[in-house]
């Protein structure tokens, strides 16, 4: 069994400090319901054709998106006229031959509208998660790390007064977004859309445009802190890496969200196939900061930190990021990877994304087993349902002994569990530590070892007998470091600060 004692906690509460558009529309503690009439008595025929104009080109023509005029569009009681409807997505919506599709809402495609302070809107069919959770659990998770990251609420949808389903309603990055939570709004978005968007040909903006869609600021000649950004990741030296990559980008975040990317197994990330996020081009600060994007392959126990996926399934040789490649294969950056995914991963207990879990659950059961299009991921059932949820809480009470799994093949000490037994039987004392920690315990120690922040190891002692021991700490250098404690095939982690 293994216990957690946690000194101090890494987990962050956001503050973005502004009123936010959209607080109504992403108010998550009822479902919201939006109805949307057209007069064009084959509008679903229409909506297929102008889907198919753009998914049946490889790759994708995305310049023939077009939207269906919906002439009136009600959400929760308010009307508005002449809005924009139309199917997106490849995968959600592509595969399926359900007319449960991935729907996106334009309130300004055709008059100059907002509801909400929202321009757009998406409605998330959840392709492949029956329990309609992961991509609100995963952002829940994000922004709670201070990751600017997309809203969500559930809504019942309905065309033309027939039920369509429950949906999950999400943020669009866009305008409106960046004036959310970005101090300076107004530099450049990009949707990256190839895996091979970061490769590295030249300062000319033009040898870009064929991976990745400006989004904002169409037609400026101005990409300065992209191209950097992407001339840096390509050809910087090993050894300035971690040193210089703060220059160009929001690297702390960037860090969290590959971490969390991890944590949660999500095996349609950008780090591990290259698409999925946005990129912000913050010119107050001089460098871009990544948007994450598309959850619902989450908490996927396939996904390993260590391998390179792009190799392993055989889809191509090169990596499919960059980024990710570089802070794999340099040892310095590889540490401070692998300190991120401790810390965080022991914020996301089972009983804290439980608490998450259960009350959206609570809300949407009921609507989740009336699904009218019943796409084969969705549940049947109130027993069908209760599987899934039971199959993703499953997923996250066995995901330390996965992270720890991952983690030791690397040498890196990182201990994760639940507290379901009584307190442990010992103390540590003084925290913060200046010279000497005296541990005393009740019990036998077979191995008592110190580590730093980044894993390595400091100090081994084996054999220890019950009573008070005291550890030499004055030759350690000031920082956080863990104490690990492995006794009888049970093993207590807990953090300390030396001081001078």
């Amino acid at each position: 069994m293994i216990r957690i004692i946690l000194l101090t906690a890494y987990f962050i509460i956001p503050q973005f400090g502004r009123t936010q558009s959209g607080m109504n529309v992403f108010d998550d503690s009822y479902i919201h319901e939006i109805r949307l009439t057209f007069t064009d008595p084959d509008y679903w025929d229409t909506l297929l054709v102008h889907y198919d104009a753009v998914y049946d080109s490889n790759p994708p023509d995305f310049d023939l998106k077009q939207y269906v005029l919906a002439s009136f569009v009600e959400i929760d009681g308010v009307v508005l006229d002449s809005v924009g409807f139309r199917i997106k997505g490849l995968t959600s919506s592509g595969i399926s031959s359900s007319k449960r599709k991935h729907f996106k809402v334009d309130f300004g495609e055709f008059k100059d509208w907002k509801f909400d302070g929202l321009r757009k809107l998406n409605l998330s069919n959840t392709y492949s998660d029956g329990t309609m959770l992961r991509d609100a659990l995963a952002y829940d998770l994000l922004r709670s790390l201070s990751i600017p990251a997309p809203r969500t609420s559930y809504f019942k949808l309905y065309l033309n007064n027939e039920y369509w389903g429950l949906y999950v309603a999400i943020e669009q990055v866009d305008k409106e977004f960046l004036e959310n939570y970005f101090v300076q709004p107004h530099g450049n978005l990009y949707k990256p859309f190839f895996r091979n968007a970061l490769s590295w040909h030249g300062q000319d903006w033009a040898m870009y445009e064929d991976t990745m869609e400006l989004r904002t600021n169409e037609g400026t000649l101005y990409h300065s802190e992209l191209l950097d950004f992407i001339e840096f990741i390509n050809t910087a030296p090993d050894g300035e890496f971690l040193a210089g990559i703060g220059e160009v980008l929001d690297f702390d975040k960037a860090l969290t969200q590959l971490a969390v990317d991890y944590i949660i197994g999500n095996g349609d990330s950008p780090f591990i196939q290259g698409r999925n996020y946005f990129i912000y081009a913050d010119q107050f600060h001089g460098k871009v900061k990544l948007i994450p994007w598309d959850f619902n392959f989450s908490f996927n126990s396939g996904v390993e930190l260590i391998q390179d996926f792009a190799i392993i399934l055989g889809f191509d040789t090169v990596p499919r990021n960059i980024f990710r490649s570089r802070l794999q294969t340099i040892p310095a950056a590889r540490q401070v990877l692998l300190n991120r995914v401790c810390e965080i991963a022991q914020s996301f207990t089972p009983e804290y994304l439980n608490s998450i879990i259960d009350p959206k659950i609570a809300l949407i059961r009921d609507e989740l087993i009336l699904e009218p299009h019943q796409a084969n991921w969705m549940p049947h059932s109130n027993n069908s349902l209760s599987n899934l949820v039971q199959a993703l809480k499953n997923f996250i009470q066995s995901n330390g002994n996965r992270i720890n799994g991952d983690l030791s093949d690397e040498g890196f000490w990182c201990y994760l569990g639940s507290d379901d037994h009584d307190e442990p039987d010992f103390s540590v004392a003084p925290n913060p530590a200046v010279d000497v920690i005296r541990l005393r315990t009740g019990f036998s120690i077979d191995k008592l070892t110190v580590v730093n922040s980044l894993g390595e190891l400091i100090l081994m002692l084996s054999n220890i007998d019950p009573g008070m021991t005291e550890i030499n700490c004055s030759r350690i250098e000031t920082g956080f470091y863990y104490l690990i404690i492995e006794s009888d095939g049970q093993v207590d982690r807990v953090k300390f600060e030396k001081m001078k």
